[in-house]
Parts: C-alpha cells; structure tokens; sequence
C-alpha cells in the first residue's frame, strides 16, 4: 500500500516544515489524513486504489510545495516522493504539466543530490509502460534530460546521457510496436487507406527531426531547448539508425527523414567538420548508412 510508503516521507517534510513552512506542514497532515480515508475505503482492486490516489490533489501538494522552497533536505524528501508515486502510476498526466517545470527548477540549485534525484525521477516517468507520455508533454520531460546532460557536474551528466541513451532507445522500440500493429490491422481488415503516423510514430519522428536539427547547428522545432552538443546528437542519431534502421525501410515518413535530414547532415557536416572526434562520428553514421540502406 502507498499509505506505509508515502507515509513516513509526509510526516518527515512534517517535521521539517513546522518552524518556517507551516503550510506545508498543514499540506502533508492533510495528505496523510486523505491517503487513510482512501486506505480505508477497502476498495476492491489495486488499480482503483491507485486510481483514487492520482486524483486526490492533497496527497501530490506537499511534495509540490517543498519542491519550491529550495530547502535541500525537504526537496529531496519530495523528490523521492514523487518519484515513489511514478512508480506506482499513482500521478495523473493531467498533472504532469505543472510539475514537469517543478523538477526543471531544481536545475539552478546545482545540487548534486537533488538533480540524480529529479533524474531518477525522469527515468521512472518516460520509462513506464502505463503512462506512454507524447506530445508537448514528452518534449518537456525530455527537454529536461537534455538540460541535465548539460550540467557541469560528470555524475549529473553521465547519468543524464545513460537516461537519454535509454529513453530514446524505447521511444523508438514503441514505435516499431506501434508500426507492426498498425500493419497487422490493416492486414487483417484488408484496408487500403493509408495510415498517418500513431502517436509514438509522431513522437520518434518529431524527436529525430530535432536531433537533426540541433546537431547541424539549427533551432529545434519540437524540443524546447536551446541547443545540444553535436557530438552527443550524432550519437544518438547512430543508434536510432543501427538499432531500428528497419523502421526505415518501413515506414516511408522515416524514410523521408532519412533523406531529408539526415543525409543532408552528414554530408555536410562532414565536409566542413574541423573537429576530430565529430569527425568520426559522421563517419559512423556514413557506414551505417551504407551498411543498413
């Protein structure tokens, strides 16, 4: 039950709020009251217990609240939190906007502690089958990740570059699921019309489109960032092409992107690249374009 797991993090950010944060005292006594009237209800499945959980704002309020106040210990009890609830599946995605930006915050506090914390977080949201984020939302939280790649500090960044190395890997193993489902239904309904791209399709693509971009030096169109070392989006770029290069063969709007962006970026980037390690990263791209199409 959530209750003994979320229990004992309320009352600590309790405990640490009662001199200077009386509100967020209030909030976590009212969470753990909210989080016993629901333990209490005896509701018949796990799923609708979980379920009655997302929908309480009181039991999410706290943990929002100490996000704020830039205390390190209280952050870091929320933080935890938070991420306990991902796990279980118990926050809304309606939610997810206004705490997306919460977690973004903590980028300017550079603690290390607390950014690991809002990593572990990341990997636990993009990475649940249950929650399937696209669209606007899924650019944020990446958007996120790729910030943190950023960071100074060789723990943050290394753990941020496995997360996006993951994350982007399943993204794309999502679409080939989504692909081969699409096709197996008009298999089976013996449809001519043509299908657009399902909704993790759109996010692969929109995603590879941005790489593109920010590895040939060109604003984003779907990712709220501002830039991204090129070496790192070539790489990502060369393991979309050598995991799924199949996707490409299928899929003509991939394939189109394919000659498009990528193409266009290797060519030129190779030519004018001056830069020894971007250099052989180009390279690899080239022969996996010749390996796989």
């Amino acid at each position: 039950r959530l209750l003994n797991v979320l229990q004992p993090d309320l009352r600590n950010l309790s405990l640490e709020a009662r001199k200077k944060f009386p509100a967020i005292k209030e909030a976590s006594d009212r969470a753990i009251m909210r989080l016993r009237s629901i333990d209490d209800m005896q509701l018949d499945s796990q799923a609708r217990y979980i379920e009655a959980i997302s929908r309480a704002d009181d039991i999410i309020k706290p943990f929002l609240l100490s996000c704020e106040t830039r205390n390190q210990k209280m952050t870091a009890i929320a933080l935890g939190s938070l991420q306990k609830l991902m796990s279980h599946n118990a926050i809304s995605i309606t939610a997810l906007p206004s705490i997306i930006p919460l977690l973004s915050a903590q980028i300017e506090t550079g603690d290390e502690s607390v950014l690991l914390k809002v990593l572990q977080a990341m990997v636990t949201l993009l990475t649940s089958t249950n929650n399937n984020l696209h669209g606007e939302v899924l650019a944020q939280a990446l958007c996120l990740c790729f910030r943190l790649y950023e960071n100074k500090n060789p723990a943050v960044q290394g753990t941020a570059s496995a997360t996006l190395r993951q994350v982007v890997m399943m993204l794309f193993e999502r679409t080939h699921l989504e692909t081969s489902l699409l096709t197996s239904v008009d298999s089976a309904t013996k449809s001519k019309k043509k299908q657009g791209l399902g909704p993790s399709a759109t996010d692969s693509y929109l995603l590879l489109q941005d790489l593109c971009h920010l590895s040939g030096g060109e604003p984003p169109l779907w990712l709220p960032l501002r830039n991204l070392s090129r070496s790192f989006g070539l790489e990502l770029i060369d393991s979309i092409l050598v995991t799924h290069h199949q996707l490409f063969l299928e899929v003509p709007e991939f394939g189109v992107i394919l000659k498009d962006r990528v193409c266009p970026l290797v060519i030129k980037g190779f030519k004018l690249s001056t830069h020894f390690p971007n250099m052989i990263r180009f390279l690899r791209i080239i022969l996996s374009l010749i390996k796989y199409f």
